[in-house]
């Protein structure tokens, strides 16, 4: 077995390095991959919204209100600003004025010219609000606790003393002064801050004052049944956000996660995000607030989710944010909206106006995430392994995608070959009324279960050069001519074919439907070679006519009502059958397959593809299985199979030849189709703690990777595991969903980041382990999943690195 790459890194459990001695110290590089596109769009809405309050929320105003307006509805002539609850603008637009909206504008400038350091555009902005909130803090503190970290944040990213000056006079303030009652979110900050401020500097007093005042916050604030921080005996949720990111900040992993984990409460699972508050004032259970969602406060927690760790709700937050949350038509975020992220309607006309507070908050989630693209930073200590990637042509065998031969031609050498299918004449199983000959399906099954995949079939009622494909005693009872090429053509629409068509389906279902060898099958027994059309090649001449729209939805529903536990793939030549059995709930939704890859018009199907939503969305459902033609082209092949998500392509039963006999341009677009079907998972990384406790819970991070477009669509069961020598010590299952996409529009290389916890059981024993994976199938058909990664045991299993459980 060739171990994993072991990568350990001692990181900061902060998004920024500060040494507020040192003003100049820059934020802290991330260590882990960024990915481009998380970035990218997030950096992009940072940039709209910083202009839109650049251009439009600079109020001009005398004295101390100078700096930014409340809100304002965009694109007002003369602007509309600072508005009521009640939907009306003050009568003077200088009354209000926020101060710490002032803060948060420099801090996200500053942040986005340490990104852009070559761009300009708000080089005014930073000079006009450094002196602006110099100006709003010159004689005055605040008693937020996140206060502190935004000046400790402006300290590393400016050159002025002042902002390091303020954070530590506000932590000096805070310590002569008792926190004030009732505010559970701020005492929890302040405390956090102080421990924050004491590490930087190495002031151990001051860290152990910190902490004191932490655990006396928690004595009194937290609630452990709902693991939140009450303040006013209400649970607010931009409050919740701070106090986890305090936490996070101050090294507090354990605490802000657990906060995390505390905010489900206030989720909303019908349309995502969060909640405004749950209410403890009445006692428990508390009451949820459901009547409207405020944008900033979700954009809170995107940044929250980041510095806690959890790498799938930053996704599922940057998600929101950049998506309902965004006001397109105000380049902005508007204070509330409703659970639907609709416009909230108030007396005097649509609450449209947008926010400083609520687009400050949501650059700065959106700058962290383009500094680290999205992927959160480990906490302190903690040991991250990096499997090495297998290179980049070498196929793996994984089921249920890749190339697939069921004719005579002889695959590229060593290329690994899965899940086996045929397709055969009726009357290879059915000589005579009733009596089936099940023989060759058995022996199929058998050969497939010894290789650890499973087999799959089409049954045809009609062949070309096989007059006699359907049974000789349906053939004399019903009628039927010949047609093009050795074909003979029956009455599909006779009743007694439906009737022995029904016969057959109950018998092999009976026999089957529950085998788990049995892979996917086709629809069968309508059309030539059973492709569900009546082409001219072997149909033409024979002056019978096609199968109605009644009987065919008959045979789809007979073939399903035998196969209760099966996966299908319908074919597509009559678009009513083919959406009737998409339409139909199954347990396996049915997948499609296509006929002529390689052609430009994949035999009809590109249409269909293109044009039935159906058929062009249900990849990411279930799968699409693509097969060649006859002297296809292989580049297009290869760009179809990428662009319409194909799972498997085939050789179309002999339309290819024999790999060796086409050229290195053929074989490389040959072999790039097959490597790029279905899926092609890589374990990118994983980070866990680095030393584990017996009966206490520990956080993994694992980034996972689709190199190709098409999720798995079985329910594959990852297995976490510590491993003395052979033995299995603890094993725990991840929530890790392959069968699903890991993008709504793939193109591959998309990732997968999930952060969730597992606990060790108390008796496991001190020691070192091998910390190891193994990805299984719940049904025990298939063999444990390849992935491309390097280091695969012969168990199937691959072990990362080692790992140590003490205390």
């Amino acid at each position: 077995m060739t171990p994993a790459h072991h990568v350990r890194r001692v990181l900061p459990c902060l998004l920024f390095a500060l040494v507020l001695l040192s003003p100049v110290a820059p934020y802290a590089t991330h260590a882990l991959e960024r990915p481009a596109k998380a970035a990218n769009e997030a950096r992009a809405m940072a940039v709209d919204l910083l202009r839109n309050m650049r251009d439009n929320g600079d109020n001009n105003c005398p004295g101390k209100a100078n700096g930014l307006y409340i809100n304002w509805r965009y694109g007002t002539d003369p602007l509309e600003v600072n508005f009521g609850s009640n939907g009306t603008p003050d009568a003077t637009p200088c009354a209000r004025h926020d101060r710490l909206t002032d803060l948060r504008f420099l801090h996200n400038l500053l942040h986005y010219k340490k990104l852009a350091p070559e761009d300009t555009q708000f080089d005014h902005a930073i000079t006009r609000y450094t002196e602006i909130v110099k100006s709003d803090f010159a004689n005055g503190h605040d008693d937020r606790g996140w206060a502190y970290f935004e000046f400790s944040r402006l300290a590393a990213l400016s050159t002025d003393p002042f902002f390091a000056a303020t954070a530590r006079s506000t932590v000096r303030k805070w310590l002569g002064e008792q926190p004030k009652p009732d505010r559970g979110d701020w005492a929890v900050e302040q405390a956090a801050a102080m421990i924050h401020l004491g590490t930087s500097t190495g002031d151990d007093t001051l860290v152990q004052q910190g902490r004191s005042r932490l655990e006396a916050a928690y004595r009194t604030y937290y609630n452990g049944q709902y693991h939140v921080i009450l303040s006013q005996q209400q649970v607010k949720l931009g409050e919740v956000g701070q106090e986890i990111e305090a936490l996070a900040w101050a090294g507090m992993a354990d605490k802000a996660r657990d906060l995390l984990t505390g905010a489900q409460a206030l989720w909303d699972s019908q349309h995502r995000g969060y909640f405004k508050s749950l209410d403890f004032r009445q006692g428990t259970p508390p009451r949820l607030d459901k009547g409207k969602k405020e944008g900033g406060r979700q954009a809170e927690m995107l940044l929250a989710a980041q510095v806690a760790g959890d790498a799938g709700l930053t996704r599922t937050m940057l998600d929101l944010v950049t998506g309902p949350i965004y006001y397109t038509h105000g380049h902005g975020i508007v204070y509330e909206q409703a659970p639907d992220w609709s416009i909230r309607a108030t007396p005097n006309g649509p609450e449209n106006w947008v926010t400083t507070e609520a687009m400050g908050i949501a650059v700065n989630a959106l700058l962290s995430v383009a500094d680290t693209g999205g992927t959160p930073v480990p906490p302190r200590d903690s040991t991250t392994f990096t499997p090495v990637p297998l290179p980049d042509g070498q196929e793996t065998a994984a089921p249920q995608r890749g190339a697939q031969y069921y004719g005579g031609e002889q695959p590229p050498p060593n290329w690994p070959l899965t899940d086996s299918y045929a397709r055969f004449c009726w009357s290879k199983i059915e000589k005579e009324r009733g009596q089936y000959d099940t023989g060759a399906i058995d022996q199929a099954l058998a050969d497939a279960r010894s290789r650890g995949y499973t087999y799959g079939w089409r049954i045809m009622p009609v062949n070309t050069g096989d007059t006699g494909c359907l049974p000789r005693y349906l053939k004399q009872d019903i009628a039927g001519n010949d047609g093009g090429n050795g074909a003979y053509i029956p009455d599909f629409n006779a009743p007694e074919y439906l009737d022995r068509a029904q016969a057959l389906m109950s018998y092999l279902g009976q026999r089957y439907d529950t085998d788990p060898r049995v892979g996917i099958l086709d629809m069968s027994l309508y059309g030539c070679w059973g492709e569900w059309n009546e082409s001219g090649d072997c149909w033409g001449g024979s002056g019978m006519a096609a199968m109605t729209q009644q009987n065919r939805r008959k045979l789809i529903d007979l073939q399903y009502q035998a196969f209760p536990h099966k996966r299908f793939l319908m074919l597509s030549n009559h678009q009513d059958s083919l959406d009737y059995a998409l339409n139909a709930t199954r347990l396996l939704p049915t997948g499609v397959r296509v006929d002529c890859l390689g052609r430009p018009s994949l035999g009809g199907d590109r249409d269909v593809l293109d044009n039935d939503r159906l058929a062009h969305d249900r990849w990411k459902t279930a799968p699409l299985y693509f097969e060649y033609c006859s002297n296809p082209d292989f580049a297009l092949g290869a760009q179809d199979i990428a662009r319409y998500h194909a799972t498997f392509a085939g050789d179309g039963d002999g339309n290819l030849n024999d790999f060796s006999s086409y050229g290195d341009q053929d074989q490389r677009n040959m072999l790039r189709g097959y490597l790029s079907s279905g899926y092609r998972f890589r374990l990118s990384q994983l980070t866990l703690p680095g030393t584990l406790t017996p009966g206490a819970a520990f956080p993994v991070t694992g980034v996972w990777a689709n190199a190709n477009t098409a999720p798995a669509y079985l329910p594959w069961q990852t297995r976490i595991q510590l491993r003395s020598g052979t033995t299995v010590a603890w094993e725990d299952i991840s929530r890790l969903d392959l069968s699903t996409p890991f993008a709504d529009q793939p193109t591959g290389g998309e990732q997968r980041i999930l952060t969730e916890n597992f606990t060790l059981p108390d008796t496991i024993a001190h020691g070192t382990y091998q910390l190891c994976l193994k990805i299984t199938d719940p049904g025990g058909t298939y063999q444990p999943l390849a992935l491309a990664n390097a280091g695969r045991g012969d168990d199937g299993t691959y072990c990362l690195g080692q790992v140590t459980v003490g205390t």
